[in-house]
């Protein structure tokens, strides 16, 4: 069995790489786990160096430590893509979460291949709960139009959750939650929260994206997404499904049942080392 050296810092509990480390840990990948910080000490002999994006964008993995992969997430903002498209090509492969990864980077990558997120549902969890809330929004209210479309929304649904929350609440928060909001700030791709409010079991309604990356992932509207194309169309939705309770949860536990069958970070786990294997020539990591 080949081994695996996992790098990514755990400084925050809520990084991303919990999700990735744990699918590693139950498709029985064995790894050894290093922070960002330890990169320059990292030993040689590993069968992989499987860098995960957490924030630390100013260290570099050695290039002596071969293969590598890098995933990375926040390529769609400003401060990261400056270092990401400085580093990718010291790697042998980029996973980008997003598509306009790809886009942005594939001539500075030696390699480079898009793998959507997802979720895990021990920990974006559907919660038995009493929906409490009519609309459920975890995060910031980023920058415009987002933030004025948030307010409006406040304003006429003000029995809802719109705003930060500490990420061991989001969970219950969008389990209660009769129709989750997925408001990305930039409308390129799917981001992680899509998955985790369909994992909690919440309607999940989204904007129109400028590909068909929703529906290359088998997300159809009115089926087990709903997506709207401006305000006034969402203000349409949400109106109806909040008065059509039955069609509304038909359609949120089909997202929710798709979600689980498709779109786990187990899920992505096995595509990617699916692509490590293809790409690069490792074989037998799972």
């Amino acid at each position: 069995m080949h081994k695996v050296a996992l790098i990514y810092s755990k400084e925050r509990s809520d990084t991303s790489g919990i999700y990735f480390e744990r699918a590693m840990a139950k498709l029985g990948i064995p790894y050894d786990h290093y922070c960002s910080t330890q990169m320059h000490s990292i030993p040689t002999g590993y069968d992989l160096y499987f860098r995960l994006e957490d924030g630390r964008l100013e260290r570099m993995l050695p290039t002596h430590l071969s293969p590598s992969v890098y995933w990375i997430t926040d390529v769609h903002l400003a401060g990261p893509y400056h270092h990401l498209k400085r580093q990718v090509g010291n790697y042998d492969l980029i996973i980008s979460g997003l598509p306009l990864g790809v886009e942005k980077l594939k001539h500075f990558a030696k390699r480079i291949h898009f793998i959507s997120f997802g979720c895990d549902p021990e920990i974006h969890q559907k919660y038995f709960l009493p929906k409490s809330y009519d609309l459920g929004f975890v995060g910031t209210d980023g920058g415009i139009p987002r933030k004025f479309i948030l307010q409006e929304l406040r304003e006429r649904y003000p029995n809802s959750y719109i705003g930060k929350a500490p990420h061991t609440q989001m969970s219950k928060i969008y389990s209660q939650s009769k129709i989750g909001l997925s408001y990305p700030i930039r409308l390129e791709g799917v981001t992680m929260r899509f998955f985790e409010i369909a994992a909690c079991g919440a309607l999940i309604c989204a904007p129109q994206l400028k590909a068909p990356w929703l529906e290359d992932m088998g997300f159809y509207h009115k089926k087990n997404i709903i997506v709207f194309n401006d305000l006034t169309h969402l203000i349409e939705l949400i109106d109806y499904y909040l008065k059509h309770a039955t069609a509304r949860e038909t359609i949120a536990q089909a997202g929710h049942e798709h979600v689980l069958a498709h779109h786990t970070y187990a899920h992505k786990m096995k595509e990617a080392f699916a692509l490590i294997e293809k790409e690069l020539g490792i074989s037998n990591l799972i």
